[in-house]
Order: C-alpha cells, then structure tokens, then sequence
C-alpha cells in the first residue's frame, strides 16, 4: 500500500505526522504545534510520514486505504482542536501544574491514537483472501457469501468502548465517554483529574453516566456534539419522548465524530431499532437540518436524482440527508457515488449536503419462518430473496468499510429505554407494572417468532394506545350525563 502524502501542513496526514515526529522525539511536552498559517511547521517528507504511519499505526490484513482515511480524518480533527486548546499549551501546563503538568500531552496523544485506532478499525474482520474466494466461487450462492461476511460484523456495544473527544463548543477540554467506568484507563482518570480544579481534584471520581437523568446526558450530548453556545429550552424542537439513555448517546457522540470528519455514516441494523429517530434527534440537539429520503425495490433513479439536487438548491448551511433502506433499491451504485464520494454522476455535490445512511442486515429465514401464508409455494423455488428476513442487494465492496452493526437491543438496555420513554408520560411511573410488561412482552415474542419481529416502535405504538384510552376516559367522566343519556336514546330509536 503505497500513500501520496500531501505537502499542505494542514492536510490530515500531515498533521497527524507533525504530532507522531514531535512524540518520537520526545519534543511533545516543549513544542506547540501551530495549526495557524502565520506558525506553521514546515512539512514532513513524504518517506518519513509514511515511516512514521507504519511505525505507530501497523499494518493487518485488514488494512485498507478507507481504514487510513478514516485513521486520519479522525486523529487530525481532535489534534486540530489539540493544538488550539489554551489549557494543553506548554507555556499554561508548567505554569498552572508545574512539575505535574509533565506528560500531559504525552498522554493525551497516546489516548487519542489508541482511541483513533478502534474508531478506525474495520466494523467486518475477515480474511480478504476468504472472501474474494467466497464471492467469486460459482458454488456460493452471492447471499450466502454476504451473510457470512457480516455474520461476525463488530456491534457498537462490543467496540469504542472508550471515546476521548474535545468538546464541540470551545475545544477547550476533552470529555471521556465510556459505557462502564471500569473499562477506563488509570491513564485517562489521571488526564480527567488534570483537567480538575480545586483542592479535592485528586479524589474526584470520574461520573457514572448510567446513573445521570435524561436532562444531564442531554447536557453531556450538547457539550460535546454541538457547536451552539446556547443551551436547548422547551421552545427548541426536541422529541420531549425520546428515550435518552447511555447506550444511544455513545452511538450519536460516534456519529457525531465521522460527520466531523467527513467519513461517511452507514448503520446497519433492524427495522424500528431506532437509527432513523436517533440521528434526528442529534441533529436537533446540534441544530442542523434533517430530512430522510426512504429508498425501496420500486424506486426511480430520476426520483433519487432530483431529491439530491433540490436539496443542493435548499441547504443554505449544512444539511443532513439520511437515507434510509439503501439496499433495498437497485441504485447501488449511484447510493455507493454518492456516500463513498460524494459526488452524483460524476459531478461533485455541495459540501453542505451530509450524507448519512441505513441499511438493512443480511440473515436468513428459518425453513419454519419461510413456511407462512403465501410463502410455501416459495421453497423450492430458486429464489434466494424468499429465504431472507428483508429482500435486499449486497453492499459494495467500498462501502463496506463504512458500515457499523447498530445492533439491537439487549434486555437490560430495552428496559432502560422503555422505562423512560413511559416515565414523560403523565399517566405512568417509569417503575410501574406498564414498564415491566412492555419488557416481558417485547422478550415472549421474540421467543416465539424471532428478534426481528418487534422493536422499539412496538412499544411506541402500545404507548401511543394507552394515552388514548387514558385522554379518551377523562373526555367520558367530563362529558355532562345529560349528554350521554341522550345520546344513548337517539342510538337505541335507530335500532
């Protein structure tokens, strides 16, 4: 893998090699690199970039061109913010910490690469070898190959388990995020302790999000997400009844993180998991807009292409575009153009337009799920798109590096959600009996039919249902009885 590393100090792979040449020789804790045009460093050779590359971020099998883009879009947008940040200054590090403020910077790098490194890793880790053979094989069905090619995909609740980010307002500081405080580095507390002031900074715990209420990782969410110095109020359009939980937050601070630096987002996951509801409500919270364009079998390309370049005439500043189902169409390759290069037929599109995308995953029907109304005749025919859960195409091979398995739901998790999203709801307590049975109701039918068969938009519904019924009892103990016994003669002289 040969890389043409650019000459402009501002491009991303020089960046990242100013830091990496400063920490191999021990400059770090001395030397502030400049991002700023009048201080700029002079560029690095190219031989020395890439051996500084292969030295500090080592080659695999599942090395690729997109993994190193994305190595280095992320690691120069957080270096960038590195080098702009009073507080991690040399001259503020010695002068407010003194002796202790050696090795900070030191530190944080290491953090920031270890943490760039699994953000970068591939979502698929298989053997190229395997799976060229696989799909070139006349004797593999190209579904079958597909489906073993993501059957092993790394889940989101499986990787990132740590994110190091600098906060999106000032880029001041830097905020962990971390599913369990036990997974954090005694490396990273003592950086977060750093950050601290006061006399009791050495015994301050770091903050356990699984016990914050909606309203503080909220706050944590627009802390690091959003560019905004205003804070959300009621006014602002924000889903009173999303359920804000640990576990989506990660995922929008991930998202969050690649739209920043322009690497493509495609989340693979069920129907009704909630990828659609999630990004909207991110892109609420960084108050940017969105729109989805749902994409089908039946779909024209026209209709795709005019849908992109009005929203290209509409987008007066950065907009988002989600769109939803890209492999259930036959325009792969204008939705792979598009997301991959941001570019339609050829022309490069605006870069205002984000792109952000869903697709569906890749599994097989069990021979006892196939045999339902309709579909028996089906069997035996050879028709592969009979036997999958969702009639889809394989993803290109570009945009397979792109692509995180968004999961689904573990029970512990579900529960999380569904007791706050009945929690707003005046007529329930998140404790109550509803909460529990939406879980156990949610846990029998997948037992019975399978994990796809009801998601989060099931219990949305049941939700939607009972605050009817709740709204409709109060109109009925309001309604004068005067009324109601008239109206019961009027129905019975009908009959």
């Amino acid at each position: 893998m040969f890389l043409v590393v650019s000459s402009d100090v501002s491009s991303n792979v020089q960046i990242v090699c100013q830091y990496l040449d400063a920490y191999r020789s021990g400059s770090l804790e001395d030397k502030d690199i400049s991002i700023r045009v009048e201080d700029r460093p002079k560029p690095l050779p190219p031989q020395e970039c890439r051996q500084l590359l292969s030295v500090y971020l080592p080659s695999n099998q599942n090395m690729s061109f997109t993994i190193l883009k994305i190595f280095l879009a992320f690691q120069a947008d957080q270096l960038r913010k590195f080098s702009e940040s009073a507080y991690f200054k040399t001259a503020n590090l010695q002068s407010i910490r003194g002796i202790r403020g050696r090795g900070i910077r030191t530190n944080l790098l290491k953090i920031l690469m270890d943490v760039s490194k699994e953000f970068s890793s591939r979502s698929i880790n298989t053997n190229f070898s395997q799976q060229n053979e696989a799909f070139l094989s006349s004797k593999t069905p190209i579904f079958e190959a597909m489906i073993k090619r993501v059957e092993k995909m790394v889940r989101w609740e499986d990787s990132n388990k740590l994110i190091l980010v600098f906060h999106g307002r000032d880029s001041q500081s830097v905020t962990p995020f971390y599913r369990n405080r036990d997974d954090v580095p005694e490396n990273v507390k003592d950086l977060l302790k750093s950050q601290a002031t006061g006399v009791d900074r050495t015994n301050q715990d770091i903050a356990d999000y699984s016990s914050m209420s909606t309203n503080e990782l909220r706050a944590k969410l627009q802390l690091i997400a959003s560019s905004e110095t205003t804070t959300m109020n009621r006014n602002d359009n924000v889903d009173p009844y999303y359920a804000i939980t640990p576990d989506n937050i990660h995922k929008m601070i991930l998202i969050i993180l690649r739209v920043r630096g322009r690497i493509p987002v495609i989340l693979m996951g069920e129907t009704g998991c909630g990828k659609t509801s999630l990004v909207r409500y991110l892109a609420t919270i960084c108050k940017i807009p969105f729109s989805v364009f749902s994409l089908h079998a039946g779909i024209q390309k026209k209709r795709i292409l005019e849908y992109i370049e009005r929203k290209e005439i509409e987008a007066k500043n950065e907009t988002w575009i989600f769109l939803d189902e890209i492999n259930t169409t036959d325009h792969l390759s204008l939705i792979n153009e598009i997301m991959c290069h941001h570019t339609m037929l050829g022309r490069p599109l605006s870069k205002k337009l984000v792109f952000l995308a869903a697709c569906n995953p890749y599994k097989f029907r069990s021979e006892k799920q196939i045999k339902t109304a309709g579909l028996e005749h089906k069997i035996d025919e050879p028709d592969e798109y009979s036997r999958l859960v969702y009639r889809v195409h394989p993803l290109p091979e570009a945009m397979l590096d792109y692509v995180w398995d968004f999961g689904f739901l573990k029970e512990k998790d579900e529960m999380s959600y569904i007791q706050r999203m009945v929690s707003p709801n005046s007529e329930f307590n998140a404790n109550t009996l509803l909460a529990k049975l939406l879980a156990a109701s949610q846990m029998f039918v997948r037992k019975v039919e399978a994990n796809f068969s009801v998601s989060l938009r099931d219990v949305s519904r049941c939700i939607a249902l009972i605050n009817w019924f709740a709204e409709a009892l109060k109109s009925i103990r309001e309604y004068p009885v005067s009324v109601k016994t008239n109206v019961r003669q009027k129905s019975r002289s009908k009959f």
